[in-house]
């Protein structure tokens, strides 16, 4: 699922609205965007309705979701899907622990940031989390604990061996191809998603092409199961 930002054109006036997409890989890895949806903001209740219409619609079981943080969020998925992993997108935790720290320290955290999530196992990766704290925790202490509260969904990746790590370790790759061409409807996105969004309601099955990770979203379909279901912002 990503939120891409775009500016449409609303009664007379330039709104910032967030398109909400359901992107996912199936087990013949065929890439599929499920759904997009606007809306003014995006929260945990949105996308439990999200859930619920991927549910009705005919998803019947997703093995991995690759979020990006949002309170609620893996609540909401597991409250339609129990039996999905969540997985924390890395790369906007990494962001998001980068907004407390100055820019002069930035080049000198980032590789210890990168050896938590580039371990071998969880609990080297425990380790180096300690480690990371015991060297920048006075200094900047917000980020720990940032990342000790979303443990439980940075540890799913380290059960994966590395081939598939780097497609769940974050959201960014695989939603990068669409934001581009969703963001290059400029002033007409609003009207677009709209009018995509109602296409793929009503044809489940439409522009299918099987393409690999890093190839451009053409696909417009509805598995019964989904092997990667991603979110980012």
């Amino acid at each position: 699922m990503t939120r891409c930002g775009s500016g449409s054109g609303d009664e007379g006036l330039v709104r910032n609205k967030a398109v909400c997409v359901a992107l996912a890989r199936n087990g013949e890895g065929e890439k599929e965007v499920l759904g997009l949806w606007i809306e003014q903001t995006e929260g945990a209740k949105f996308w439990l309705k999200v859930m619920n219409e991927l549910k009705t619609r005919g998803v019947n079981d997703v093995l991995i979701a690759v979020v990006d943080g949002l309170k609620g969020f893996p609540e909401a998925i597991g409250a339609v899907f129990p039996l999905t992993t969540v997985q924390t997108c890395i790369i906007h935790l990494i962001r998001n622990s980068l907004a407390f720290v100055s820019w002069k320290d930035r080049k000198l955290i980032m590789p210890d940031l990168k050896a938590i999530y580039r371990a071998e196992t969880a609990d080297a990766a425990a380790a180096e989390l300690d480690a990371f704290e015991a060297e920048w925790g006075r200094r900047y202490p917000a980020i720990g604990q940032a990342w000790r509260r979303a443990w439980q969904h940075v540890v799913p990746l380290f059960a994966f061996p590395p081939a598939i790590r780097k497609m769940i370790y974050t959201t960014d790759e695989i939603d990068k191809p669409f934001r581009r061409e969703l963001l290059s409807w400029n002033g007409t996105g609003d009207r677009m998603a709209k009018e995509l969004g109602s296409r793929m309601r009503a044809r489940p099955r439409c522009l299918q092409r099987r393409s690999s990770v890093a190839a451009p979203v053409r696909c417009f379909a509805l598995p019964r199961r989904c092997h990667l279901l991603t979110n980012c912002s």
